[in-house]
């Protein structure tokens, strides 16, 4: 039976309005706004006006107080959801699904939280892991009452089935992760504007994308954004645009790339997502500087650059340092600074040949050659590629190895058509392959929205 307080509580939640209750799901699920508020609602009131004027101090008195009991409500099922989790981590992992059938006391709508919350926490380093806990919030949300007004259960199912649909992603298994979004479809009926609509178009589009279904992708993702944006999630939203402007940089397209970029640029909160807000200044640096036409735009990417340099210094890379040295290094060149660009682009080249990644190793390798004959310095080309050709004998992408000594050869008429058919064919040899590691597919990584 719910306190007097809760009732209260929850009576003043069904009075909200829509726009009420989307800002405070808002401040509820945002740390630094959960704190402001209840650091505004503890505040002392002012005396009343004097005159007779109409105070609003009571009613406002009244919402402080139903707030700060929802906030107290809500920590506390945030702490039963954890003891919950505790428990059902003792049971063996082969038996937790007949624990949530058989035992009421899992059937809550705060443990399918804590087991979303974890299972997203996981993504990055256990998939496996991930896919399983997702899998447990299913079984717990399949005891949660259908009708329930706040849609707990659907808004569980959803989540669950988007991140198992992400965990076989990251697992290299595309058609497992569709099967897993298809599976979850027809709880959106009726949610066509609704957040768990946008949440599962950005999980498909990730898949379509790994498809190299890019149209599909790029729709998938303009829809996810266009109902953040409705909705009010600026985070969410940007987040979206980010993806979308990786996607058409893979496709060596920064023209297109721009414009999502920049809005995800100004979206991004890098207090949340310091790691995307870094990678995304950094590829609208690039883009600013392969677009631009004039010193205004030169300038703006220098200091998107130094923006992208000091958000990424607080940011563990996992690995990805060689993929940020390689962006910088084309960002230095669209600037001007070749001396630069030439030692940063060397230094990628190396790692990438010695740790054995043939098509970046060979797409660096390309971008070095460009670089190079744009200097006048265009002998030494085939060296380039007799290191590709030595470090991976073996390995289909580098038929292409013999190019370099071509390019060589080429007259500076003909110079750009034979580098363009070069990249072209060794960048459909890399979006073919699995299992690469890179600026943009770290990227699809970092950008997950969030689960619970």
């Amino acid at each position: 039976m719910l306190s007097l307080e809760h009732q209260a509580s929850h009576e003043w939640l069904r009075e909200l309005s829509a726009e009420g209750r989307q800002a405070l799901l808002h401040i509820l699920g945002c740390p630094e706004c959960r704190q402001a508020a209840e650091e505004s609602l503890l505040r002392p009131h002012l005396p009343p006006p004097p005159g007779g004027e109409q105070s609003y101090d009571l009613p406002f008195a009244r919402q402080q107080r139903n707030l700060l009991r929802l906030l107290d409500l809500v920590t506390a099922e945030e702490r039963r959801g954890r003891e919950l989790l505790e428990e059902l981590i003792l049971v063996p992992g082969g038996e937790r699904r007949k624990a949530i059938r058989r035992q009421p006391e899992f059937w809550r709508p705060e443990l399918a939280r804590e087991l979303l919350r974890k299972a997203e926490a996981e993504l990055l380093s256990d998939p496996d892991e991930s896919e399983e806990l997702a899998a447990l919030a299913t079984a717990v949300a399949a005891r949660l009452p259908a009708a329930d007004p706040l849609g707990q259960a659907q808004a569980a199912r959803v989540l669950a089935g988007c991140l198992a649909g992400e965990a076989r992603r990251r697992r290299g298994d595309p058609g497992a992760a569709l099967a897993a979004y298809e599976e979850i479809a027809s709880q959106l009926d009726g949610a066509l504007d609704h957040d768990l609509r946008a949440t599962w178009c950005a999980g498909l589009a990730k898949v379509r994308w790994e498809e190299r279904r890019d149209d599909e992708a790029a729709a998938l993702l303009g829809r996810a954004a266009n109902i953040y944006a409705a909705n009010g999630q600026t985070h969410a939203e940007g987040l979206c645009r980010a993806l979308t402007g990786f996607l058409c940089l893979e496709l060596c397209d920064p023209t297109a790339a721009f414009v999502p970029l920049d809005s995800a640029h100004r979206l991004l909160e890098p207090a949340v997502a310091p790691a995307l807000a870094a990678r995304t200044a950094l590829a609208l640096a690039y883009c600013h500087a392969a677009t631009g036409c004039d010193e205004s735009w030169r300038n703006q990417a220098a200091a998107l650059l130094a923006e992208a340099r000091q958000l990424g210094s607080a940011v563990t890379m996992n690995g990805e340092r060689t993929g940020w040295k390689w962006w910088e290094a084309r960002v230095a060149a669209r600037l001007g600074d070749r001396d630069r660009a030439l030692a940063k682009l060397e230094t990628v080249r190396q790692c990438l040949l010695a740790r054995g990644s043939v098509r970046e190793a060979a797409l660096a390798t390309l971008d070095l050659a460009v670089l190079r004959a744009s200097c006048g310095r265009r002998e030494g080309l085939a060296e380039l590629g007799h290191d590709l050709y030595h470090a991976f004998p073996e390995s289909a992408p580098l038929r292409h190895a013999g190019s370099f000594a071509v390019l060589e050869r080429l007259s500076l008429d003909d110079f750009p058509a034979g580098v363009e058919m070069l990249r072209r064919d060794l960048l459909g040899s890399r979006r073919a392959g699995r299992g690469r590691r890179d600026l943009i597919t770290h990227v699809r990584d970092l950008a997950v929205l969030p689960a619970a």
